[in-house]
């Protein structure tokens, strides 16, 4: 039995940047009790901040929402809206990844574009740039 585990490493330094946040990949052999780290290929890293949700299909892994890459503008909390795909058979990413549209949302589930936040009078969010789904 084979599990694959995506997970974020978050730096705590002061050099920090969410830009440099990227999704790391670990297989773990039920059988052996081992872990194998860095199964995505060389050079396929998925940078994303973290808060993000990974669905899985037979075929291939999703990573959807989470924080943005970029400055967020007072008085907004965006979700990313990035889609990116790694095929479950090659463990190759979608370079680069595909941007979700309104459309793509069904049921007024287009709210996930907006974290649910209150502002304090800066425009600042008083929950944090926080996603809960």
């Amino acid at each position: 039995m084979k599990c694959v585990l995506y997970h974020t490493k978050k730096k705590f330094k002061s050099s920090y940047s969410k830009l440099n946040e990227k999704i790391l990949s670990t297989q773990f052999n039920g059988f052996s009790l081992l872990y194998t780290a860095a199964i995505l290929k060389a050079g396929d890293d998925i940078k994303r901040p973290w808060n993000w949700i990974g669905i899985a299909s037979p075929s291939s892994i999703y990573f959807i929402l989470g924080n943005v890459p970029t400055a967020i503008a007072s008085g907004t909390s965006p979700t990313n809206q990035d889609k990116d795909v790694v095929s479950l058979q090659t463990l190759v990413g979608t370079n680069p990844a595909e941007t979700l549209a309104y459309t793509n949302y069904k049921n007024g589930a287009d709210e996930l574009q907006q974290n649910e936040v209150t502002f304090d009078l800066s425009g600042n969010p008083n929950e944090g740039h926080m996603s809960v789904y």
